[in-house]
């Protein structure tokens, strides 16, 4: 009965949820295809430029001896700090220089090549999922604030807080069972390639082009169902006189680079506008988490452990921010925040030449 029971409710929650989307995807309509514009926009303007580049370095990088060479040479001194093997050293070169989901696509090539434990895949994916550093000091430093210092803040902010979350990692999944969990995996003396057959520059430009726009069309997809929910949330949420700083603030967990574009437009204190940007930098959004989670559940890392770390890396950027603001070393102008160009104008195109610019 008690079976018959759970089936039954389970249909009904599928049909409530089936009528409530379709719904809603009626009663929005017009919200739905301006919210669809303004993400293409953002792709087509920002995602696309600024993600190509890195994604097709990733992949071809990955089929060469590039990161070998380098990890050769600072694998002692990054090893210090975080206790990986040197082919674990690759994700992190790659998810500290690129930004996600590079780190993300490394670690799950490394792991299914047998090159990483799975210790070695669940640690290192707890800090390497970072924010491009270009998005973080031209887009966010100097197109959304107009401000250099601002950028440099927050560059510092979001991967000391990466730094900090990488060694507190190490003592929770021992740093004993990391460094000797299978030691195939962890010759520390010995790299090895995620690709050992050789292949022709072409044929490696050729793969690596492929993978890029799977991955490319993948984010376009996310950034799409992500947009479209936070649009349709805050027109809902506005119904019931909520204040537009408060449906601003909710909204902006869902994608970042729309988020930080409207809480940087609210009529806060540029303290805590600064703040809640590093936060979001550091937590990602819902739209990123997912992006990372949809590469790394092939490797069978759980959800919960790249969420966490994720609230984790968005509190601590939030703190270290707020306790750098607060001995003023900055020296910040409050009139330089709300002078902001409005990127993500689907009738403008300044975004664009102005990034073009810089």
């Amino acid at each position: 009965m008690k079976k018959i029971s759970h089936e039954k409710t389970k249909k009904v929650f599928s049909a409530i949820a089936f009528t409530s989307i379709l719904s809603l995807l009626f009663i929005y309509s017009g919200n739905i295809i301006e919210s669809i514009k303004n993400t293409i926009n953002i792709f087509i303007y920002y995602v696309f430029p600024s993600l190509f580049p890195f994604l097709l370095f990733t992949e071809f990088s990955l089929n060469t001896k590039i990161l070998d060479s380098i990890c050769t040479k600072f694998g002692n001194i990054i090893y210090k700090i975080f206790p990986i093997s040197k082919n674990g050293l690759q994700a992190i070169i790659i998810g500290f220089l690129c930004g996600y989901p590079n780190g993300a696509k490394v670690v799950s090539k490394l792991y299914n090549n047998n090159l990483l434990s799975f210790t070695q895949a669940k640690y290192i994916s707890t800090f390497i999922n970072n924010c491009n550093p270009i998005f973080i000091y031209t887009t966010v430093g100097i197109c959304m604030f107009n401000n250099v210092k601002i950028g440099i803040l927050l560059l510092i902010c979001h991967y000391l807080s990466s730094i900090l979350i990488g060694i507190f990692s190490s003592r929770i999944y021992k740093y004993n069972n990391i460094i000797h969990e299978n030691n195939i995996f962890l010759n520390t003396n010995n790299i090895k390639r995620v690709n050992n057959c050789k292949i022709s520059v072409f044929s490696n430009l050729q793969i690596s082009l492929k993978n890029t726009f799977n991955t490319l069309l993948n984010i376009f997809g996310f950034l799409l169902i992500f947009n479209l929910m936070s649009q349709i949330l805050k027109k809902f949420l506005s119904q019931f006189l909520i204040k537009n700083n408060i449906l601003c603030i909710i909204t902006s967990i869902f994608e970042i680079t729309s988020g930080i574009s409207d809480i940087v437009s609210c009529q806060l204190s540029y303290n805590y506008i600064i703040i809640l940007t590093s936060f979001l930098l550091g937590f990602s959004g819902i739209c990123i988490i997912f992006q990372v989670y949809s590469i790394s559940s092939c490797d069978k890392i759980p959800f919960k452990t790249i969420f966490c770390s994720k609230i984790l890396h968005g509190l601590l950027s939030g703190l270290i921010c707020y306790i750098f603001l607060k001995t003023n070393i900055f020296n910040f102008e409050v009139s330089s925040v709300y002078h902001s160009i409005d990127m993500f104008n689907v009738n403008s195109l300044i975004s664009y030449e102005y990034m073009k610019n810089i």
